[in-house]
């Protein structure tokens, strides 16, 4: 339906009229245009709760602003952590989306949950940018305590003793190593045939990336592991789909999908306990559930006006 359009704008009522909530990923001022703001939407459902997603809140001065994933990253303050000293900082992008879309989703059943205590409804601002400097934690917190503002590192992590990922035999092959105690590092040592490095860390990464040239990035986490330092290879999304471990855990399940061949998706991350998760059900198409919202949760063809 056309929102813009009278009948457009009634059916959505009558939808928000049966519905606990509603999400809109608008600029502020998009929907008030359309006569959907908070407000409205509460004289058709009192306890309704409205779920918004936008740059920088419904709020402040930056409110209106345009932004995408990587605008969200570097406004956030990811930027000044991601990339290497030399070099420009490195934008993140998908996962900023799915970060945004997560908190939206706890800010909706935590307003759910008080529904159920008070009974009112509630407007959740969700402001993407505000997602990401809220995963800033430790940052920000030595920034406010002792007014250091953390550098970009690259690989590098501070309070590790070897953090990075190193080239291996083979195209684009690395593999991921990280060590935070002289334990774990004599055991790499061993491990790499140089307990002649024991106590000095920084001179390791030299030695390591000879040892990982030699070998294929499985093998040389295999050998690691066996040691007790935490180490895997690289993975790029090709060696995901194939990954043994992940297959051993049902991780990846063939759906039909209408009007297509059976799509390999993957489960939720979680799992409970003696309740297997139901069957996936496929991505549904556009306008799939139109016969169910207009005759069966809007009651028939007169609430198409």
């Amino acid at each position: 339906a056309d929102l813009g359009a009278d009948d457009g704008a009634a059916l959505l009522r009558r939808l928000v009229s049966v519905s606990d909530v509603l999400t809109a990923s608008y600029r502020p001022g998009v929907l008030e245009r359309m006569g959907f703001d908070y407000a409205s939407l509460r004289r058709v459902r009192p306890d309704v709760i409205v779920g918004t997603v936008s740059s920088a809140g419904q709020t402040g001065p930056e409110s209106r602003y345009a932004g995408f994933a990587s605008i969200f990253s570097v406004q956030g303050g990811l930027g000044t952590l991601t990339g290497y000293p030399d070099a420009a900082p490195a934008a993140l992008g998908d996962s900023i989306d799915l970060r945004v879309g997560a908190a939206l989703a706890f800010g909706i059943v935590a307003a759910l949950y008080d529904r159920r205590q008070t009974g009112r409804g509630r407007l959740v601002d969700i402001s993407a940018r505000e997602v990401v400097s809220n995963s800033l934690g430790a940052q920000i917190a030595d920034f406010s305590m002792n007014g250091r503002v953390a550098e970009r590192s690259g690989n590098r992590l501070d309070g590790a003793l070897v953090h990075d990922l190193y080239r291996c035999a083979g195209d684009d092959a690395w593999v991921s190593i990280a060590v935070f105690d002289e334990t774990d590092f004599a055991a790499l040592c061993h491990a790499i045939d140089r307990a002649d490095l024991i106590g000095k860390p920084t001179d390791a990464d030299a030695a390591i990336e000879v040892w990982a040239a030699a070998r294929a990035p499985e093998d040389a986490a295999r050998v690691l592991q066996e040691s007790g330092v935490a180490a895997m290879p690289y993975r790029s999304a090709r060696h995901v789909a194939a990954d043994p471990h992940l297959a051993a855990r049902d991780v990846f399940v063939n759906v039909p999908q209408e009007d297509l061949n059976e799509q390999a998706v993957m489960r939720p991350p979680w799992r409970f306990e003696g309740a297997p998760l139901p069957p996936l059900a496929p991505a549904v198409l556009l306008g799939h559930h139109n016969d169910f919202i207009i005759e069966d949760l809007l009651g028939g063809e007169e609430s198409q006006a």
